[in-house]
């Protein structure tokens, strides 16, 4: 589930339901909610944050550029990378300029 731009008492909200139905098995994502985020935009701290406070698997739903901010989720923790994808920046979609295209998706990989 992406926490979106949900405040922290939204989401404990959504926790205590998913967990009232007996669902064991989610993940979290960190949702970075500006388009072609900056590095220093995405406060991957809050990755960390979302494991340990409410006890689950975290990951990451990114709109950064390029892919160093996913590969640092990981090293933070994060056991799922959200990334919008196109088979080329060219088509000009409203994602295309912080998608990845084929190559990236194989390096980030």
């Amino acid at each position: 589930m992406s926490t979106g731009m949900a405040s922290e008492d939204e989401i404990v909200n959504v926790v205590d339901s998913v967990r009232s139905v007996m669902c064991k098995e989610y993940v979290l994502l960190n949702y970075i909610f500006t388009k072609q985020a900056l590095i220093w935009q995405a406060n991957t701290r809050q990755l960390v944050k979302l494991g340990w406070r409410f006890d689950v698997v975290p990951g990451l739903s990114a709109h950064t550029l390029g892919k160093t901010v996913s590969v640092a989720s990981v090293a933070l923790g994060a056991y799922v990378i959200e990334k919008h994808f196109t088979l080329s920046h060219a088509e000009k979609g409203s994602d295309s300029e912080f998608s990845i295209e084929p190559d990236e998706l194989e390096r980030l990989c």
